[in-house]
């Protein structure tokens, strides 16, 4: 039987994105300690976005247990 040879060495790049949206209320149920009755409505926030991006790296294996590199990354959300 042949084993197996790993070398973790090697220039890499990838890539991410995603989305989200948001639905938020802020309420006043108290004001410097003192209970606000009924609650007041303070505000609502709607938000909704994407984010895009990801890392590039080089990567340098030596001995059996070590591998030591470099990487950037970096996200670009709306």
């Amino acid at each position: 039987m042949i084993a197996a040879i790993y070398d973790w060495s090697g220039f890499y790049i990838g890539a991410n994105g995603g989305g989200a949206s948001s639905h938020n209320c802020w309420d006043i149920n108290n004001n410097a300690g003192a209970v606000v009755a009924p609650a007041s409505r303070e505000g609502c926030h709607d938000a909704t976005g994407g984010v895009v991006g990801g890392p590039v790296g080089l990567s340098l294996a030596r001995a059996a247990n070590w591998v030591f590199g470099v990487e950037a990354q970096g996200d670009w959300a709306t």
